[in-house]
């Protein structure tokens, strides 16, 4: 968690209902905000990271960014909204596992109500700063994946032969202990988060492009078209055939 951030305003202090299946695309976003979530799951999609929003998870959402969100699982994402005098000196997401969630939901509800009466300014600043103390702490103790390990996964994430345990090599570590350093950053497996991207990268191409079906799964990473197949429709419910007709029908 960034040290230096020093707040300048609390723009809103809102909980958002989102509804599963949500997608959102978001641009220059407006200014820094700190995530939340009582419940559900939602998927920031960021320059080619998967960042994961969760019951025991905050993230801290840069401003001037964009990026895609999407709800896979309905819940509800409290959220404050906040202006910078002087930001964080790298503008990025950043995803920070919470050992005890349920303290910060009842900062967040202490927060809100002050914020919705329009009173003690001061104590509501009060209450962020404590929030984002604590989440500094969080950060130090949770391990962060080696960046060697991160910079050559994001150079291979199209590659069929990119594996974990590889990944594992390059940070120094066993392929098990990697796997937990990666859930403790990402909030989501290093196999699901490489899967994540390269589903992305296909219903792009499936909407935009006359790629053959075959050719879209090569271009994604995708070892063979039966195994493209396969994950495409487990995760969207539809083959990539299908999710092609109906990105048509729908002008997506």
């Amino acid at each position: 968690m960034p040290q230096n951030i020093t707040v300048s305003s609390i723009e809103e202090v809102i909980t958002i209902d989102s509804p599963r299946a949500r997608r959102v695309e978001i641009r220059d976003r407006w200014c820094w905000g700190l995530s939340l979530c009582e419940s559900g799951r939602i998927t920031y999609f960021h320059k080619g990271r998967s960042i994961v929003s969760q019951p025991d998870t905050a993230v801290l959402l840069p401003k001037g960014q964009d990026y895609t969100l999407y709800c896979s699982e309905a819940g509800r994402f409290p959220v404050i909204n906040f202006e910078c005098l002087m930001p964080p000196e790298k503008a990025d997401f950043l995803c920070i596992p919470l050992r005890h969630p349920e303290s910060y939901l009842r900062d967040y509800a202490r927060l809100q109500q002050l914020h919705l009466l329009h009173r003690d300014p001061a104590g509501c600043m009060s209450i962020l700063y404590g929030m984002f103390s604590a989440l500094a702490g969080e950060y130090r103790q949770a391990s962060p994946v080696p960046e060697t390990a991160i910079r050559w996964m994001e150079e291979h994430l199209f590659d069929p032969a990119l594996q974990v345990c590889q990944l594992a090599e390059r940070a120094g570590v066993s392929e098990v202990y990697f796997r937990r350093l990666f859930c403790q950053t990402y909030g989501i497996a290093p196999k699901q988060y490489i899967l994540d991207i390269r589903l992305r990268r296909a219903r792009q191409l499936l909407a935009e492009s006359r790629m053959p079906v075959g050719a879209v799964a090569a271009e994604c990473g995708f070892s063979s078209l039966y195994h493209f197949s396969r994950a495409f429709r487990t995760a969207e419910g539809l083959s990539p055939s299908e999710y092609r007709a109906q990105a048509a029908v729908l002008g997506l």
